[in-house]
């Protein structure tokens, strides 16, 4: 009877816990999303100073001008491994969390290969639908769309 109790209240306890690293990753969602500007504009200053040694980074005159597509990435990176984190932890499935992966890396690379494509054809149509898609990607609206999509395929 004890050892019963004691697995219940150990799986009650990792419920609440999943439960609490799922609200505490959408608030930081939110307070990324909230400060996204003064965060690009530090992490900015960080590159910065970090590339300015030539003998720390050989191709500083490279990042240096580059520092703010550099920042965005960055900022997509984490951006995306939080939608990832909430979806796997709130469904705690490999099968889900292995297609929300592919589903996040490959809206990155076509976001990314739409980029590059409107840049060299100077397409600025092409950038824009590039752009909208790139949106879509850092807001909380893949996530909105996942779970309940995910939670109605495998309870139906």
């Amino acid at each position: 009877m004890s050892v019963k109790m004691n697995t219940k209240s150990n799986h009650k306890l990792l419920q609440f816990i999943r439960w609490a690293l799922i609200a505490v990753l959408v608030l930081v969602l939110i307070i990324i999303g909230h400060i996204e500007s003064s965060l690009k504009r530090d992490f900015a200053v960080f590159l910065n100073s970090w590339t300015s040694s030539p003998n720390l980074f050989p191709y500083n005159q490279y990042l240096t001008s580059n520092v703010s597509r550099l920042v965005n990435l960055a900022y997509r990176i984490v951006y995306i491994i939080l939608l990832f984190s909430i979806t796997h932890l709130y469904f705690m499935d490999f099968n889900i969390s292995k297609f929300a992966m592919l589903f996040y890396t490959s809206l990155f690379i076509f976001t990314f290969i739409l980029y590059v494509i409107a840049y060299e054809a100077q397409s600025a149509p092409l950038h824009v639908v590039a752009f909208r898609i790139d949106s879509f990607l850092v807001s909380p609206m893949p996530v909105i769309l996942l779970i309940p999509a995910f939670y109605l395929t495998k309870h139906h």
